[in-house]
């Protein structure tokens, strides 16, 4: 089967390797869709202890979507959809891999899979949203529209919040926000975020702020920006600077 896996600050080497067997219990799937996670881009563009080179067959991602191709379990069977992620020390830039079924979800038998991958990091935004306060009412601003931000858009501004506003210096993706439910649209390089908030948020600041892109300056702002006594979800991987 067809592989990579990552060799060096952003090299990446194809090569050929044995497709796995599947053992009792677990299911072989061949791998469809691989999503981007921000903590893959680390692994790729930052330098590692040249002893970590070359990564294992198929890291560094993790975010999978496929289909079953053999089943040695009774909880799934062949031509079923599913997103998985590897086991321990593994990795998805493969073309197929055996899982265990505590590590697989079932997915419909309708819909893209270039959609359903996001199921993975858009679950892990939802985790995060249970852990804030009850935001019914109440006023959330994210920082950062990459995908995460925008899953955070999305599931905020359906649990009932006042507003939710966004910053981010990408015209186009503060205008995609719109489609996800934000309700306030901040360009940092053409106007002030502080005063933008304040304005919004009767001068307060944000009962709720969310650092989603992964930034000293962003993680460093959402103790400035946010409300006394108010909440702060650090959700961005932050650069080594």
């Amino acid at each position: 089967m067809k592989a990579a896996r990552l060799v060096g600050p952003k090299l990446f080497e194809f090569l050929d390797a044995e497709i796995p067997v599947a053992d009792d219990g677990q299911v072989l799937i061949k791998l469809e869709r691989v999503s981007v996670c921000g903590s893959d881009c680390r692994h790729g563009f930052n330098i590692h202890p040249e002893e970590e080179y070359p990564m294992d067959v198929g890291r560094p991602c993790h975010e999978l979507a496929g289909t079953i191709v053999e089943s040695r379990t009774d909880e799934y069977h062949e031509g079923q959809r599913v997103i998985a992620i590897p086991a321990p020390g593994k990795g998805g830039l493969v073309e197929f891999m055996t899982s265990d079924p505590s590590r697989m979800i079932l997915l419909p038998d309708e819909g893209p899979l270039d959609e359903w991958v996001m199921c993975q990091p858009s679950g892990t935004v939802l985790y995060s949203c249970q852990q804030m306060p009850n935001i019914l009412g109440k006023h959330v601003a994210i920082m950062g529209q990459g995908s995460i931000g925008l899953s955070f858009t999305m599931i905020t501004s359906r649990l009932g919040a006042a507003s939710v506003t966004v910053v981010d210096p990408l015209d186009y993706r503060l205008e995609k926000s719109k489609i996800f439910g934000s309700t306030h649209r901040i360009n940092p390089d053409k106007e002030r975020v502080d005063e933008a908030l304040a304005e919004i948020t009767g001068g307060v600041g944000p009962d709720v702020i969310v650092e989603a892109a992964g930034f000293p300056d962003t993680f460093n702002d959402c103790f400035r920006l946010v409300r006394q006594f108010g909440t702060i979800i650090v959700f961005g991987i932050q650069a080594d600077e």
